[in-house]
């Protein structure tokens, strides 16, 4: 029995068990994901369903030939059958257990997207993966490459180039993933997708003119920006307006998040995580 998920809009997605996997929508950016048109005339990617989800409106369920549920919260695999009162998709004949698969927002044509949930790669904090997905880290030399693993906690292969479900282990000979030394159907190794620069978009521009007086009496901030303290006891500058300032003396988050160090990004509502922000250095005030 496959375990269902419920609709969580513009929240992480919450991967698939040991028994299958799907591989998420990355971000726009990473790939140029081709689209289908639903009924109501909002798009979903190529080898997603479109699902009902009110009387007009459709909604992404991201498997291919994909069984609606009745609820219009769960979409269960092709050929299995929704149980709502387990919340779980039944297979045919076999009793395996694994999670199935959230269905996502469709994008309407004059509907603004909110924002996608990403985490931070790296001590740099200057690439980020989808928060459905695991950062893996490749250094050969003096370079260091981030790629994303589609599968969150996933197992990152040596080889650099392909990752694996969580409580699993890499068997690049054989391209898949083994758990508990007996290989699972359906649990190919992944392949890595190249790291999205968090660039200069995701930073406010600062008002000619305008600043930001920071505590110390000393230093200044554009306006837009948030004064911090810096490791070095000075200040520093946070790209955003009304900031939360981690206690690394680092990093910074929106207002209304808390810092979440162990993921490297900003969480709020309890499941929601963006990335956090790297601070630059404070202007003297002349």
């Amino acid at each position: 029995m496959r375990y269902c998920q419920r609709l969580q809009h513009n929240q992480s997605r919450e991967t698939m068990g040991l028994a299958i996997y799907v591989f998420v929508g990355l971000l726009t950016g990473l790939v140029a994901a081709a689209q289908k048109t639903c009924p109501d005339g909002s798009t979903c990617n190529t080898g997603d369903t479109c699902c009902k989800l009110g009387r007009r409106r459709y909604t992404c369920c991201p498997l291919p030939n994909a069984v609606c549920c009745p609820d219009r919260e769960h979409c269960c695999p092709s050929g299995y059958a929704c149980d709502n009162e387990t919340d779980a998709c039944k297979p045919p004949h076999s009793g395996a257990v694994a999670r199935a698969v959230v269905l996502t927002q469709a994008l309407g044509g004059s509907v603004n997207r909110e924002p996608e949930s990403y985490i931070v790669c790296g001590l740099q904090g200057k690439t980020v993966c989808p928060s459905s997905h695991t950062c893996c880290t490749m250094t050969l030399g003096n370079v260091t490459t981030h790629s994303c693993c589609p599968s969150r906690d996933a197992v990152c292969c040596a080889d650099g180039r392909h990752c694996c479900p969580k409580r699993t282990t890499c068997d690049l000979i054989a391209g898949r993933c083994v758990h508990n030394e007996v290989d699972l159907p359906g649990t190919s190794t992944f392949r890595l997708t190249p790291a999205r620069q968090y660039g200069k978009e995701s930073t406010p521009r600062a008002v000619t003119g305008v600043i930001v007086p920071c505590s110390d009496g000393r230093s200044h901030c554009p306006d837009g920006y948030t004064c911090c303290v810096a490791p070095s006891g000075s200040y520093s500058c946070c790209p955003l307006k009304d900031a939360v300032c981690c206690d690394d003396n680092v990093h910074c988050c929106p207002h209304g998040t808390v810092c979440n160090p162990d993921r490297g990004a900003c969480q709020k509502e309890g499941l929601l995580h963006v990335p956090w922000s790297t601070k630059v250095p404070a202007t003297p005030l002349s």
